[in-house]
């Protein structure tokens, strides 16, 4: 895998020129390719093209007496016979510091971050606000790629402002256990407590359309109404009345029953 280039399912290719790319999408041969003698031969051509391209002929000197070595030498920055920047060019890179020596929010990705824990009396929303700090005064742990591997710890912010100290792993697995398979985070709905509507909600007598043979058809609309959904963590939302009739079609169904307006005609229909 290529960690540091591309996104998180990119891949290293060795190419038959024997150069290396990047590439998110990839492909393994299977046993059933391996039965189709086209395939098996563009292999072949391809292993056979590698082979030459690395043979270790094409990466030897023509000098076969060299007996020599060059030794690094500090060039005093006053120094007249010593290059400029403009001729180091694009050489110049300033010396990057690993992520845990850098004291900057900025490069982490678990900071502001929101997730749902469960501290014993139900599920409750809270954010991660800053890193922890040992008695020494630096952080504690240490990153890795493998969130199980992490050793950092975090301090914890609940809505009644109390803090507490919770390590990444745990962290980790309370936003992944929270998202999708494409990463978008949801929300499970408890119960729809409230209702309302606007000036654009249709009203009963404006209900129905009316075809040239005297039939009346409900109009199909849910402009203007919203519902209060409550969620399992224990916020709640104002949720448009499309959405929550394709997410919660039966709860949707049973509320408007209950509070008596499924005669309104964006219920009726």
């Amino acid at each position: 895998m290529s960690h540091h280039v591309g996104s998180d399912l990119s891949y290293w290719l060795l190419l038959g020129s024997g150069k290396i790319v990047s590439r998110t999408s990839v492909q393994h041969k299977t046993q059933f390719d391996m039965r189709d003698d086209i395939l098996k031969k563009r292999i072949d051509e391809f292993e056979e093209t590698l082979e030459e391209q690395l043979n270790d002929e094409n990466f030897q000197s023509e000098e076969t007496d060299v007996d020599f070595y060059l030794e690094d030498v500090e060039i005093a920055e006053d120094n007249p016979n010593a290059p400029t920047d403009g001729e180091y060019g694009d050489m110049i890179q300033e010396e990057k510091k690993d992520v845990d020596e850098l004291d900057n929010n900025a490069y982490d990705r678990y900071l502001g971050a929101e997730l749902r824990i469960n501290r014993g009396d139900g599920e409750v929303r809270e954010r991660v606000v800053k890193r922890a700090r040992g008695n020494d005064g630096e952080f504690i742990g240490r990153s890795h790629n493998n969130p199980l591997m992490d050793s950092r710890e975090y301090w914890i912010e609940f809505p009644d402002g109390d803090e507490e100290k919770y390590a990444a792993n745990v962290i980790a697995e309370n936003l992944y256990s929270q998202v999708d398979c494409e990463g978008r985070q949801y929300a499970v709905m408890k119960e729809i407590v409230d209702h309302r509507s606007n000036a654009t909600a249709i009203s009963k007598d404006d209900g129905f359309v009316i075809s040239s043979g005297g039939n009346r058809t409900a109009k199909k609309t849910t402009c203007g109404w919203e519902l209060c959904a409550k969620w399992k963590e224990g916020t709640s939302d104002w949720v448009k009345l499309k959405d929550l009739k394709d997410s919660n079609p039966v709860e949707l169904a049973e509320y408007a029953v209950a509070n008596l307006i499924v005669d309104e005609p964006a219920f009726k229909w």
